[in-house]
């Protein structure tokens, strides 16, 4: 598979179960060359990190309420921060 989103930055957010949609888009994300930003609202969201890190890819974890409006501006600055901007929004959650 061409990795046809390198350079690109993408949020999936509801990736924290290991079985759910968000983490299976999240993989298929780093896959095609994304850097991916997984959030949930539990912490398990920063295994499915590990899970989803190899060498090569480039994978953050963030534990947010998406409810929470300040929570949400908190991700996002992070996530720019880190990666420099955002280009793909899953709103899984």
């Amino acid at each position: 598979m061409t990795p046809e989103l390198r350079g690109r930055t993408a949020i999936v957010t509801g990736a924290g179960s290991a079985t759910g949609i968000g983490f299976a888009i999240a993989r298929r994300l780093l896959v095609q060359g994304a850097d991916v930003a997984v959030t949930a609202t539990g912490e398990r969201i920063h295994a499915r990190a590990k899970e989803l890190d190899t060498p090569g890819s480039r994978v953050a974890a963030y534990q947010a309420d998406l409810t929470n409006e300040s929570e949400v501006q908190e991700l996002v600055e992070a996530v720019r921060k880190r990666f420099g901007g955002i280009d793909i929004l899953v709103n899984n959650a």
